[in-house]
């Protein structure tokens, strides 16, 4: 619960940041704080790009995950 706030103080001393996510929780907010922390690096962990075996491995929705990542990618690129 206190990711960004630990990430924030880490960079504050220097320490360089990275994020291995599955990339559900990438909301519109989160991808703007995820941005605003200067992560090094992150990385979204997809077991299929196709929907189907994505939802059978993983559950959860291949639509929202897409749509996520999207969004930080053209966030990222802004």
């Amino acid at each position: 619960p206190r990711f960004f706030d630990m990430a924030e103080d880490c960079r504050r001393r220097g320490i360089r940041v990275s994020l291995i996510t599955n990339g559900s929780l990438l909301s519109p907010e989160r991808v703007e704080r995820l941005l605003d922390t200067g992560l090094g690096s992150i990385h979204v962990s997809i077991e299929s790009a196709d929907p189907a075996p994505f939802q059978s491995i993983r559950g959860g929705s291949f639509a929202k995950v897409r749509a996520g990542l999207a969004l930080l990618t053209e966030r990222k690129r802004e």
